[in-house]
């Protein structure tokens, strides 16, 4: 045996008595001694940064003066972290680093009691502390009209701290927001999805549209540089009927998924974005073989969450918002017909007037033909 050597010297019998056979034995069980010599050292613990909010936002720009107070507006992001130290426990004083890009056309507001804009294009950094229960929080914003162009915001926390055995680590968590102007065409739904002919299928439905010169289609695979792709899909005019547009990409770059955006433009020239969708491509190469609806991610979620779901022929799909007593607060599709593959719609958090709903649990509702699947998510606040 060796000094590095682990071994464990175990007492498995004591016999005590004044005779042979007067005499209390006690065995392994009843003494339970044991000693153990060169015991392993105990695991290293690391220290942890960990998002403590939504890391990917997507807003409407705050109204033309109001993007540079803390005031509640639509366009405030607020990002926020948690430090637990070696011990597993939160800890205050903490330094977080927050590094910065703007990478829109807008700029953006660090607020605070030092407020400080970010033009587009421009990069800064920022530090703060962590509090009693280990969290340290930004709130930004941005501002903007009907003629603002997206603005995208890349921002990076990082820190460093020794784990139990002194060793110092680099922590990090990245989020986003991206601001946009609400498309004054009045979406009913957008969805993607990877078709037999490995080509990507956009389809989107409009409730009604007011001097709608068309739209121009934008695909990214970061979520943060777009481009646009293809030409000008034509809308018409203005309309209170339902219309239905689609797109079709078929030179894509390679990627897991793919993010798309609808930039609407008017016959005076304005534009407007619409939101984000993301269209998986590894999953969706092989279509579905059966209907199911997914839980939707983010979840909690703040401000807007996707929802997807599966289709294994095609189906009419109907895909509804309701409140934990059964009011009707949302409907996404109805009576869409979709074809065989996979699809993700966005909600955003606002009811069919348009007016934003309250923290709490909700139910999403999928019909499509014969198949009908419920499933809960949460929004918070």
């Amino acid at each position: 045996m060796t000094t590095a050597t682990q071994a464990t010297i175990a007492v498995v019998k004591i016999s005590l008595g004044p005779s042979s056979s007067a005499r209390d034995v006690f065995s392994t069980a009843a003494l339970n001694l044991s000693v153990t010599v060169n015991p392993p050292a105990p695991p290293v613990t690391e220290p942890m940064l960990a998002a403590n909010s939504a890391t990917d936002l997507s807003l409407d720009f705050s109204a033309v003066g109001t993007g540079n107070k803390a005031d509640a507006s639509d366009g405030e992001a607020t990002f926020s972290v948690l430090f637990t130290d070696a011990t597993g426990a939160a800890k205050s004083g903490q330094t977080i680093t927050w590094n910065i890009t703007n990478n829109g056309a807008q700029p953006v507001y660090l607020l605070g009691t030092t407020v400080v804009q970010i033009n587009a294009g421009a990069s800064r950094s920022a530090t703060s502390n962590t509090g009693a229960d280990g969290t340290a929080t930004v709130v930004f914003d941005s501002e903007g009209d009907k003629s603002a162009g997206s603005t995208s915001l890349s921002v990076t926390a990082s820190t460093t701290a020794p784990n139990s055995d002194g060793v110092s680590r680099d922590l990090s968590v990245a989020f986003s927001a991206t601001w946009d102007v609400p498309v004054p065409a009045e979406l009913a739904s957008f969805a993607g999805q990877f078709t037999a002919d490995k080509d990507i299928l956009l389809q989107w439905s409009v409730v009604s549209q007011s001097n709608n010169l068309g739209w121009e289609v934008y695909r990214s695979t970061d979520k943060v540089r777009f481009e646009k792709v293809g030409e000008l899909v034509l809308g018409a005019g203005t309309t209170d009927q339902l219309m239905t547009y689609s797109f079709t990409d078929s030179s894509y770059p390679a990627a897991d998924a793919l993010y798309y955006y609808l930039k609407q433009i008017d016959l005076s020239g304005h534009t407007a974005r619409s939101s984000v969708i993301a269209v998986l491509l590894s999953p969706a190469r092989v279509l579905p073989t059966a209907n199911e609806l997914r839980q939707n991610f983010p979840n909690p979620f703040n401000p807007e969450t996707t929802i997807a779901f599966d289709l294994k022929a095609e189906m009419v799909v109907e895909l509804s918002i309701y409140g934990m007593t059964g009011q009707h607060v949302r409907t996404l599709a109805s009576g869409q017909a979709l074809s065989a593959g996979s699809y993700s719609y966005l909600w955003d958090g606002l009811d069919d007037s348009g007016a934003k709903v309250g923290s709490g649990v909700y139910l999403y509702h999928l019909r499509s033909g014969d198949f009908t699947s419920v499933k809960k998510m949460a929004l918070l606040k």
